[in-house]
C-alpha cells in the first residue's frame, strides 16, 4: 500500500490516504472549506508528480487511477506525457481522446488522435467514432466504428452503435462483428 499523501495547510500537516483527509496528528477530519483547499493542492502535486515520471506502464497505471478518480484534466495530461514519450502509442491516444471527450471537448479529441486515424487499435477507433457522434457527425461515426468492428472491437463498439442507430435515421443497420 502507498504512503499517505501529506500537505500542509494553515498551520496544520494533513494526510490523504486515499479515501479521506484527516490532520496528521490529531486524526480529525479537517471542515468541508480545507479538503476543497487540500484536494486542489493534492491534485497539483500529482500534476507535478506525473511530469516527472518516464516509464509508461507507471504513466498509464496512474492514467487509470486518474481515470477513476474522475480527474479528466488530470488523465489527459498524463496521455500527453505518454504521447510525448512514445508519439505512436495507441492506447495513450485512446486515453487522451476519452478525457478530452469527458470535459465535453469532442472536436478537440479528434483533432489530438487525428494523426493516428488510420489505427488499428480497436479502443481508439471506438473513441474515435463517439467523438464524431458527440458531435452528431454520423456517417463518419459510422465509418468509424466499421473500421473498429473489422479490427475486432466486438462489445467494446456496442455503445456506439446503438448510439448511431438512435440518431442517424438508420434503425435497420445491422451490426457486425
Amino acid at each position: 500500500m502507498e504512503e499517505p499523501k501529506q500537505i500542509n495547510l494553515n498551520r496544520g500537516t494533513y494526510s490523504w490516504d486515499g479515501i479521506r483527509w484527516y490532520h496528521t496528528k490529531t486524526f480529525i477530519t479537517p471542515p468541508t472549506v480545507d479538503v476543497i483547499k487540500l484536494n486542489i493542492l493534492l491534485l497539483k502535486a500529482l500534476e507535478e508528480e506525473d511530469l516527472s515520471i518516464t516509464d509508461v506502464g507507471d504513466l498509464l497505471a496512474r492514467a487509470q487511477k486518474a481515470g477513476d478518480d474522475l480527474q479528466h484534466r488530470r488523465r489527459g495530461l498524463i496521455a500527453e506525457r505518454i504521447l510525448d514519450l512514445e508519439p505512436g502509442h495507441s492506447a495513450a491516444a485512446e486515453i487522451l481522446c476519452s478525457s478530452l471527450r469527458a470535459q465535453n471537448r469532442p472536436a478537440q479529441a479528434l483533432k489530438a488522435t487525428q494523426r493516428m486515424k488510420d489505427t488499428d487499435h480497436a479502443p481508439l477507433l471506438v473513441a474515435r467514432a463517439a467523438a464524431l457522434c458527440d458531435l452528431e457527425k454520423w456517417e463518419d461515426a459510422l465509418g468509424e466504428i466499421k473500421r473498429a468492428q473489422a479490427v475486432g472491437a466486438g462489445k467494446l463498439a456496442t455503445p456506439v452503435v446503438k448510439r448511431i442507430r438512435s440518431k442517424s435515421g438508420k434503425p435497420g443497420e445491422r451490426q457486425t462483428e
